[in-house]
């Protein structure tokens, strides 16, 4: 950190709250010269765009680039792409986008910064390629039983042996977590389709028929986050 001239000692004359508070300024604005978002959203102990002047003792300053929604969308979408195995390609067409539940053909010019967003894959074959866990039920001979996630099994695709949609959650996550909500999800569709699966436990369980799930994206922007 040779661009940062201050270094805190008691000699200063100021309390460690107030040094943490001008070095914070000084790290900004040497990230901003080297291209940073010029009015970045503050983090201030966990609380958004509250004044860093508001820091608790040994609290924590953060500074988070504003969200350009279009640009966030596109990206997911691109990292999906870019993800899917491609045998007839159909999997990799098959990356919908829906704003507030409902299928639109494209990620729009200027998107509602309010609304919530969903990238679904509608392929019957979605799951088998993102993989996932079992749950494993042991009895015991006194009739107590547990229940507990069996190892995950991989993508049905070599190509995507640890499938597509998790993977792209994780890096957007890493990428756009400070100003949106990012989550994965299974989801079922209307008109999506049924499976056989299991209901019930133990003298109970059954198979049954039910709705396919689906593996989705759910994004929206953070409060107050708004595409600049």
């Amino acid at each position: 950190m040779a661009d940062i001239s201050t270094t805190w000692t008691k000699d200063l004359g100021i309390g460690f709250r107030d040094f943490h508070i001008q070095v914070s300024r000084e790290v900004l604005a040497l990230e901003q010269r080297q291209g940073f978002d010029k009015n970045p959203r503050t983090i201030v102990d966990r609380r958004f765009d509250v004044p860093i002047e508001n820091v608790k003792q040994f609290g924590i300053i953060e500074y988070a680039a504003r969200a350009d929604l279009r640009e966030l969308l596109i990206d997911i979408l691109a990292r999906l792409e870019k993800r899917s195995p491609v045998l007839t390609g159909r999997y990799r067409r098959s990356h919908l986008v829906f704003v507030n539940g409902t299928s639109i053909e494209d990620i729009p010019i200027n998107p509602d910064p309010d609304a919530t967003y969903e990238f679904i894959n509608v392929q019957p074959y979605a799951r088998r390629i993102e993989g996932g866990a079992a749950v494993r039920i042991r009895r015991s001979r006194r009739g107590t039983k547990s229940v507990t996630m069996a190892k995950g099994f991989r993508g049905w695709s070599k190509q995507a042996p640890n499938g597509v949609y998790r993977l792209v959650w994780r890096e957007a996550q890493t990428r756009y977590g400070k100003v949106a909500f990012i989550e994965f999800r299974w989801r079922a569709l209307e008109g999506g389709g049924t499976v056989m699966g299991f209901a019930g436990g133990g003298k109970n369980r059954q198979r049954v028929r039910r709705d396919a799930l689906y593996p989705s994206i759910r994004v929206r922007l953070s409060q107050g986050g708004r595409a600049q």
